[in-house]
């Protein structure tokens, strides 16, 4: 079978490299990776928390998952073409052929699913299959978003023949379509997507939407993250109303005692002082005013 062969040359290659590291943007905002091909679960091990709907029955999806809360249009499907990862959520090895799962979808008629967290994140993970253009994740901190992913870039890097990962291995860009579980739907996407929150962002409020934007083994997790060396950068999404910087812990004071070692006063010497300057002032021109 081609695809369980590509499969096993795909691990072969995450182990033979000698990867590099990759580094995190600083920015405020979110780093978007893929993870390689035929994977269908993070590669994040601390502080994570999973999804995978197995133990909810096919219709409406549960209000409440591992994660948190559900709300909106959202399905969960027995496996079929488009979904159903044959991996754990937290297994990070290239898998095909398999069962297949349940896994969870949009609906009609909002095509809406908002997942209010538990806890605040840095990084959600979800395995993508039978992506669509018109899917989009929003994250969100409080009522404030904090990034908004088309899947534009994505979809533009897949049109190459090849994309390169952090650390050194090529990946085909064909091996990124068609369900791994059985090669259907062979035009559509399937893998696994990465957002890491960058320079300080987090966010606690998740939203999918788009027709036909099924999803599985969504992850989570509220410590910083870095991509492996065995991803693809996708892009970099500048982040949406960041915070004011906090002012460092003795800041205040650094900024007197300079204030003090250039003048020999401190800020309230020099306060008192300006007032006596002014009160100087205003009684010279009252004698010249007499005068």
């Amino acid at each position: 079978m081609r695809i369980r062969a590509i499969a096993t040359t795909t691990a072969a290659l995450l182990f033979m490299a000698t990867p590099s590291t990759a580094v995190p943007t600083a920015d405020f905002g979110v780093d978007i990776y893929m993870s390689a091909p035929f994977v269908q679960g993070t590669a994040v091990s601390t502080g994570l928390a999973t999804e995978n709907f197995n133990l909810a029955p096919a219709g409406a999806c549960p209000t409440t998952i591992s994660i948190g809360t559900v709300s909106g249009d959202c399905t969960v499907s027995a496996v079929s073409i488009y979904g159903g990862a044959s991996a754990d959520a937290n297994n990070p090895a290239p898998t095909t052929g398999g069962a297949g799962s349940y896994y969870a979808s949009t609906a009609a008629p909002s095509t809406e699913i908002t997942i209010d967290l538990d806890e605040p994140a840095k990084y959600l993970g979800m395995w993508w299959s039978a992506g669509s253009p018109s899917n989009i994740v929003e994250l969100y901190s409080g009522a404030d978003r904090v990034a908004s992913m088309t899947t534009a870039t994505l979809m533009t890097l897949l049109t190459g023949a090849t994309v390169g990962s952090v650390g050194g291995p090529t990946y085909d860009t064909d091996d990124y379509r068609g369900n791994p579980r059985n090669g259907s739907a062979p035009t559509e996407p399937f893998l696994y997507l990465n957002l890491y929150a960058t320079g300080g962002a987090s966010f606690d409020r998740i939203v999918l939407s788009g027709g036909g934007f099924e999803f599985d083994n969504i992850a989570v997790s509220d410590l910083e993250q870095t991509p492996t060396p065995y991803q693809v950068g996708v892009e970099f999404i500048a982040g949406e109303n960041e915070p004011p910087a906090e002012e460092e812990e003795g800041a205040g004071e650094e900024a007197e005692a300079e204030v003090l070692a250039a003048t020999g006063f401190d800020n309230y010497g020099l306060f008192g002082f300006g007032l006596l300057a002014v009160a100087i002032g205003a009684i010279a021109l009252r004698r010249r005013s007499v005068r």
